[in-house]
């Protein structure tokens, strides 16, 4: 059971709005912002669901990862310590209170992880979740080519003025937005069809992120390509070689996409994040989770809702004290990944460094269909790791 609802969350959650297209009047919809909170919504009912379904069936396993739980507990004083100065915002008032939201969702997902990591997954039941992360973005790459070719009658094309100025193919947003934020998702996919050996699959996913233009997604690209190239070559001339064609398509690839060195405004705000720690005296225990949109963009009256830069962002949101938690916690699960290699935890370990690659230049983790992903491979791993429970049902 546990399986088949995370295969309906891991398809539903990112393609709420096409699956929805099929079942109202009309011809399509544009995609509003709002759609964000109604796929996080969707989100916290599948961690709710699958959570309490594995503590009904047999109960939680106590979590290897002792730093999850400090980074838990730290979040009381996260909280305790946030800035309450009242900001008044078209007669709106923000007084600090902006924690509890996501603090909730870590906490729901914290639920998820439970679940996944406490059961046992054969090797078919892993398999079938594979198959599903490769054809959502197998789905999602085919939506992005029918949008550049004016195919898709699903979504309404969002104006650049609204959409961003950066972006270089507005119409590729897939089911998740924009492009910059739809390609990521092509490459977290893609090593599934390689561990499946769909070469043909993973070129579509391949080629679509090219065509979008995302100078992240495809810097990840070219890092998840060089990976595997480096991971099957044994002679130790071609490996040498191969490591300085890296370095050279790297150079050449900074040199043709600019915007990834320019970073559309990026660098000023990261300067001023970077400034305002001190300034603000938010240094040690953070502004608090979902400070940012609050105690950052709305008094500099700023469009910059998120740093676009989830490291820096949480260095904001958690200070110092935070942030080396969440990272030790980050070591512990690549340390027992390492451990306990094989080719299914290789597969997930590559997908999420290409989201981590991509996460420093926009803002993944804060997007429901990533944060639902990365959270079922990371139970996935801990459940392969501790040896899971025989789930009769499955």
């Amino acid at each position: 059971m546990i399986k088949k609802l995370l295969i309906l969350a891991c398809v539903l959650i990112p393609f709420y709005e096409v699956i929805l297209y099929f079942f109202i009047p009309g011809r399509g919809y544009p995609i509003f912002p709002d759609m964000r909170i109604t796929k996080e919504f969707i989100a916290m009912a599948s961690c709710m669901l699958i959570g309490s379904a594995a503590l009904y069936s047999y109960g939680f396993r106590k979590p290897k990862n002792v730093w999850f739980l400090a980074f838990i507990c730290f979040l009381v004083l996260n909280i305790y310590k946030a800035p309450h100065a009242v900001i008044n915002v078209q007669n709106v008032n923000f007084n600090g209170m902006w924690n509890y939201r996501p603090v909730f969702k870590v906490f729901a997902y914290f639920f998820l992880f439970l679940g996944i990591s406490s059961s046992y997954f054969r090797k078919i039941d892993i398999d079938q979740i594979f198959k599903t992360f490769m054809y959502c973005g197998l789905g999602m790459s085919i939506l992005m080519i029918l949008q550049v070719l004016r195919l898709d009658q699903i979504f309404n094309i969002i104006p650049p003025e609204i959409i961003g100025v950066g972006v270089k193919h507005p119409e590729m947003g897939g089911s998740l937005g924009q492009a910059t934020l739809c390609a990521p998702f092509l490459v977290m996919c893609i090593p599934f069809a390689v561990y499946f050996r769909k070469w043909l699959y993973g070129a579509i996913m391949a080629v679509s992120v090219v065509v979008s233009g995302s100078s992240f997604a495809m810097l990840a690209l070219l890092l998840v390509i060089s990976v595997y190239l480096i991971k099957n070559i044994k002679n130790k001339v071609i490996l040498i070689g191969g490591g300085g064609f890296l370095i050279s398509a790297l150079l050449l690839f900074a040199y043709f996409n600019p915007d990834l060195l320019i970073s559309n405004g990026r660098f000023g705000v990261w300067k001023q994040i970077l400034k305002e720690l001190v300034t603000e005296k938010i240094a040690f225990t953070g502004a608090g989770l979902g400070a940012f949109r609050y105690f950052y963009s709305i008094r500099h009256q700023s469009t910059w809702f998120h740093a676009h830069n989830e490291y820096l962002q949480l260095l904001w949101c958690c200070g110092v004290i935070g942030t080396p938690i969440f990272f030790m916690a980050v070591k512990d699960f690549i340390k027992h990944s390492l451990k306990n290699n094989n080719k299914e935890i290789t597969t997930i370990l590559i997908s999420m460094a290409s989201v981590a690659i991509v996460s420093c230049g926009t803002f993944l983790f804060q997007l429901a269909a990533y944060q639902f992903y990365l959270v079922v491979m990371t139970g996935i791993v801990y459940s392969l790791i501790n040896g899971g429970r025989y789930e009769q049902n499955s």
